[in-house]
């Protein structure tokens, strides 16, 4: 047998049987031409005939893509339907199976780009912006029609450059200055800023000029963006101006953009600001306090017109991260605090004269030991900035007589406006410098509490603290304990004081063994008869030191019976 050099078929030299004596592939032969010579023994007879094997072909390669750099960069004014690149495949199967089909699978969410299914042209859809998306990952999917269809995947990257689309733009469109007719010339008035969207080519350097409202040339305008004084103002001659400025990008074509700055002329300050001292007091649940605004500076002026800026001076510790805010006097904690006091001066200015503030924050960590001595009074009719601003010196001075300590030594710990009503909770402890704290004189309370009526006006509703006894109070062999809650924290401020502190609840704490409801092993037990009614919810737990126990069957009992049946 001649036309299998390659060995790829088997004859049988006595059946005659042709079979296959390895694997073919259509893609490397597909056609084979074999002459089969049949002889008869050792007779010279022979013949030889032409055996054709047409060899079809099934879906066995996949697509492949050509070679190349498959990246490119297009200009984000590119008009729609531009080509952006082509790709190419190729499929090494029969006409049947190598018919591609190109598509975009994925990294065109906003459908901005289409491809050609058929010659693999990618073409822009819809407007680019390189400020919104400055790159596009595509996958490109390349697959044939065979069956089963077999499938490659390409990953082509478009960049998108960029032109100037974005004029500058500044951080305000309109300003409000009010400057003091003795200003001096050269004055730093207002330092403009400017941001543009564009890349660093088509955007900064700026460049700035007055375009109206400057013709007597009091003003000036550097490439930086300060506005300063060139010129004495005087109220009697111009009391007010506006002046429109532009700024234009380093693009080409170049873009701008206009602002407004209104200058109010005052007349120069007569009277130094006044501030008010400030003490914060922050009670925490943890080690530390978050940081965050804790209060603001309360200063005035009788000058009507002028604008007061603050600046922190100094801090102790040194090292403390506190900060004020230039405009408001807001006091910020950069970072957590710890417990202690700090202390922090602040200048506040008019342009012209400047005074001093001193804040002080203290930060304390309430520990459960201090708050088992402490007392919540319900007081009626009294909101928190009014009780602390009117009436918290003198809660503290009437309760500092009766446990022989200073004013200062009864700490505020929680204050709470109960929901829809005006009745507000303040839990005090009290807190020695040098000594154990006394404990409260529970018996000698309702005198405390009448007097502190009588002298400051009060009315106070409920007292609760942990010796408490009677209605509302935990059952006989239970103790009241009060805990804070970590959740959520009041602010409340005055001129004066300010208080950041967190939420309380007053809970009873029944250790079993000291408990005067217990279980005996049979029948059923109920809630002390003659006590304020509460609703609450109520289960139980058992140990038992037999292996052999009766069952007790615990479950939430209703307000009305308060059973527990065994």
């Amino acid at each position: 047998m001649s036309g299998n050099e390659e060995g790829v078929f088997h004859l049988d030299r006595n059946s005659g049987l042709l079979t296959l004596a390895s694997a073919l592939d259509y893609e490397a032969c597909r056609e084979y031409y074999l002459s089969v010579e049949g002889s008869r023994g050792r007779s010279s007879l022979s013949d030889i005939t032409t055996v054709f094997i047409s060899v079809s072909d099934v879906n066995d390669n996949a697509p492949v893509f050509g070679k190349g750099d498959y990246s490119t960069e297009v200009s984000e004014d590119i008009s729609p339907g531009s080509l952006v690149m082509k790709v190419i495949a190729t499929d090494a199967d029969g006409p049947g199976n190598s018919l591609l089909r190109f598509s975009i699978v994925s990294g065109d969410s906003q459908q901005q780009f289409s491809i050609h299914p058929r010659t693999g042209d990618i073409t822009v859809r819809t407007a680019l912006d390189r400020e919104q998306t400055p790159h596009y990952s595509l996958t490109v999917l390349a697959a044939d029609e065979g069956s089963p269809p077999l499938s490659s995947a390409l990953l082509v990257t478009v960049s998108v450059s960029d032109v100037n689309d974005n004029p500058p733009a500044f951080s305000a469109v309109n300003y409000n200055l009010t400057v003091q007719e003795g200003e001096a010339v050269g004055s730093t008035l207002l330092q403009l800023a400017v941001s543009d969207k564009d890349t660093p080519k088509n955007g900064p350097p700026f460049s700035f000029h007055i375009v109206s409202g400057n013709e007597d040339r009091r003003f000036q305008v550097d490439q930086g963006g300060l506005l300063s004084l060139s010129a004495p103002l005087r109220r009697k001659s111009r009391a007010r101006h506006q002046l429109k400025i532009q700024v234009t990008d380093s693009g080409f074509p170049p873009l701008s953009s206009i602002c407004v700055v209104n200058i109010n002329v005052t007349e120069t300050s007569r009277f130094a600001p006044s501030a008010v001292p400030l003490d914060i007091f922050i009670t925490t649940t943890t080690a530390s306090f978050s940081n965050r605004a804790i209060g603001r500076i309360h200063a005035s002026d009788q000058d009507l017109h002028d604008t007061l800026l603050y600046h922190l001076v100094s801090q102790n510790p040194p090292e403390s991260s506190f900060s004020v805010g230039l405009s408001d006097g807001k006091i910020w904690a950069q970072d957590s605090l710890q417990e202690g006091v700090y202390s922090l001066n602040v200048s506040v200015s008019d342009g012209k004269f400047v005074v001093f503030s001193g804040v002080k924050v203290h930060v304390w960590a309430a520990r459960q030991t201090a708050l088992d001595g402490g007392v919540t009074l319900q007081f009626v009719g009294v909101g928190p900035e009014e009780f602390i601003g009117d009436h918290w010196r003198g809660v503290q001075r009437s309760l500092g007589l009766a446990l022989g300590l200073s004013r200062q030594e009864v700490h505020l710990v929680s204050l709470q406006q109960k929901a829809e009503s005006k009745v507000l909770e303040v839990l005090m402890v009290p807190r020695a410098k040098t000594e154990p704290a006394p404990a409260l004189p529970i018996s000698k309370l309702p005198v405390i509490i009448s007097d502190m009526e009588d002298s400051l006006g009060l009315t106070i509703r409920r007292v609760t603290h942990a010796g408490c006894a009677g209605p509302g109070c935990a059952p006989r062999g239970c103790r009241s304990s009060v805990r804070l809650t970590g959740g959520s924290v009041a602010h409340y401020t005055t001129a004066r004081a300010g208080y950041i502190t967190p939420q309380h609840v007053w809970e009873s704490v029944c250790p079993c063994n000291e408990s005067a409801l217990r279980f005996d092993g049979s029948g059923h037990l109920k809630y002390l008869p003659g006590l304020e009614r509460i609703d609450r919810t109520s289960g139980c737990r058992c140990a038992s030191e037999r292996l052999r126990t009766r069952a007790l069957l615990c479950s939430p009992t209703a307000p009305a019976t308060g059973e527990v049946y065994s």
